[in-house]
C-alpha cells in the first residue's frame, strides 16, 4: 500500500525527463476504459504515466487528480474502498472547487468523496456525511441541470439512511433524470475533451439499485438490459443483472 500510495502522489507531477505530449482525448478514453472494464491495474498504469502537469487548460488538473483517486478507490478489488484514497480525493476535490474548475462538477465530485467517507463507518458518517450534503447543496444551486450533479445527489439521496435525509424515491427521480441526460453520450468531445462526461455507467447502475429498494425489480433488470444494448457494460452491471435475471426466473 505504500508503494502504491507512493506512486498515485506522482500523478500529475513534472516530469523531471522533460515534457511528454499530452492528449486529453486519449487520458479521458482511457481512464474511461479502465473504469467500464474494472480495471484497477489499467488506472493505476495511466496515474503512472501523468507525469507533465500541469497542462492546459490548468484548471481541470485537479479535478482529475480527485476523480482518478474517486475511482481507484473502487477498483481494486476489496470489499470496502480504500479510504486513503477517499481522503486524497478530498482534499484534491476540494483544490478543484478552490481554484474554480467548473464548481458544481468539482462540487458534485467532492460531495460523492465525502458521500463515500462516510459510509465507511459510523464515526465517519456522522464526520462526513454533513459535508457531503454540503457540498450536494452547493453543486444543486450551481448547476441544477449538470448530469453528474443530478447522479451525485441521487447516489446520495439513494444511501444516506431515511433519518439522515436519505429519500430512495427522490433518488430514483433524480437518478432517472441523470440516466436520460446523460444517453447521448459525451457532451464535450473535441472542443472542450477536458470537461467531464463520465456518469452514463453510474447512472444505470445505482437507478437499477434504486429500483430494486423500492421493490421494482422488473424495472431494475429493464435499466441493466438498457445499459448492455447502449453498449454501458462493466462487471459491476454484469454481476446485478445476472442476479436478478435469475431472482426473475426463480420467481
Amino acid at each position: 500500500m505504500k508503494a502504491l500510495t507512493i506512486l498515485l502522489a506522482t500523478l500529475f507531477a513534472t516530469s523531471a525527463l522533460g515534457e511528454a505530449t499530452f492528449s486529453w482525448n486519449e487520458f479521458t478514453e482511457r481512464a474511461a476504459a479502465a473504469v467500464q472494464g474494472g480495471e484497477q491495474a489499467a488506472l493505476i498504469e495511466l496515474q503512472a504515466e501523468r507525469r507533465d502537469e500541469p497542462v492546459e487548460p490548468r484548471e481541470w488538473n485537479a479535478y482529475w487528480r480527485a476523480y482518478l483517486h474517486y475511482r481507484a478507490a473502487y477498483l481494486a478489488g476489496e470489499d470496502e474502498p480504500d479510504k486513503e484514497r477517499l481522503e486524497a480525493c478530498v482534499e484534491t476535490a476540494e483544490q478543484a472547487v478552490e481554484s474554480g474548475e467548473d464548481s458544481g462538477e468539482s462540487h458534485a465530485l467532492l460531495g460523492l468523496c465525502y458521500g463515500q467517507l462516510a459510509g465507511t463507518g459510523m464515526m465517519a458518517g456522522m464526520r462526513y456525511g454533513s459535508k457531503a450534503q454540503a457540498a450536494l447543496d452547493e453543486a444543486l444551486l450551481l448547476a441544477p441541470d449538470n448530469p453528474r450533479v443530478l447522479l451525485a445527489a441521487g447516489i446520495n439521496d439513494l444511501y444516506t439512511p431515511a433519518q439522515y435525509g436519505g429519500d430512495i424515491e427522490r433518488a430514483e427521480r433524480r437518478l432517472s433524470d441523470a440516466r436520460d441526460r446523460l444517453a447521448g453520450g459525451a457532451e464535450h468531445v473535441g472542443e472542450s475533451p477536458w470537461r467531464p462526461a463520465w456518469g452514463a455507467l453510474d447512472a444505470h447502475g445505482h437507478l437499477a439499485m434504486a429500483y430494486a429498494r423500492l421493490e421494482r425489480p422488473g424495472e431494475a433488470l429493464e435499466v441493466l438490459r438498457q445499459a448492455e444494448r447502449s453498449g454501458i457494460q462493466s462487471p459491476w452491471l454484469e454481476g446485478m443483472r445476472s442476479r436478478f435475471e435469475g431472482d426473475a426466473s426463480s420467481r
